[in-house]
Order: C-alpha cells, then structure tokens, then sequence
C-alpha cells in the first residue's frame, strides 16, 4: 500500500466513523505521516478526556465518540494512549516507514 492509498483508507474510515470533514485531513496526517497533532486532536490521542473537551469547537466535542471509535477501531494501537505513544508516533513519522517497507493493510 502507497502513502497515498493509505491516507485515503484512512481517511474513509474517519468519515465513517463521523470524525468532522474539518478534522480527517490532520487525523490521517498524524496516523500515515507522523505529523505533530494540534491541541484538540494532541489531547485526544492522548487520551486526555477534559483537556480535549476544553479545547473542542462545537462539532468535536460532539464527535468525541467517533474519535474513540475511530482510534480503537481503525488506527494502529501504539499510535495512541498516552504522550509518549504519540511522541514515539511522530519521532517515527508514523506508518510511513512500514508503507516503504511492507504492504501493511488498513484495519
């Protein structure tokens, strides 16, 4: 699987699970390409319940369900949970160096 094809699989999947048309573009940056998080999404992959309800516009702080969903479904599991899985996502540049390497499938 490209880069390409995993950020759109990946970003199916997000609009699937109901994660915000503003939001799938820097979800799936941070899953394929390790990319830094800003706050909201930073406290979510985190799994900072209050910090990410204090910094959600209206439309995620409705769809913190779909995030967890989203998370516990499709995304690789040590990309999230705490800050240092996603200090060690991004130092790692996320899926990126298994999609060079092997045909990893989106779950």
């Amino acid at each position: 699987m490209t880069p390409n094809e995993a950020f759109t699989a990946y970003s199916d999947r997000a609009r699937e699970c109901g994660i915000p048309e503003h939001c799938i573009e820097p979800l799936v940056d941070y899953v394929v390409r390790g990319w830094e998080p800003g706050g909201f999404l930073y406290e979510v992959l985190c799994n900072r319940l209050v910090g990410a309800l204090q910094l959600a516009d209206d439309a995620n702080r409705d769809a913190l369900p779909a995030y967890a969903r989203f998370l516990y479904t499709h995304a690789p599991r040590w990309c999230w949970k705490g800050p240092d899985e996603v200090a060690d996502w991004i130092k790692r540049s996320g899926l990126m160096p298994s999609l060079e390497t092997t045909t990893e499938a989106v779950q």
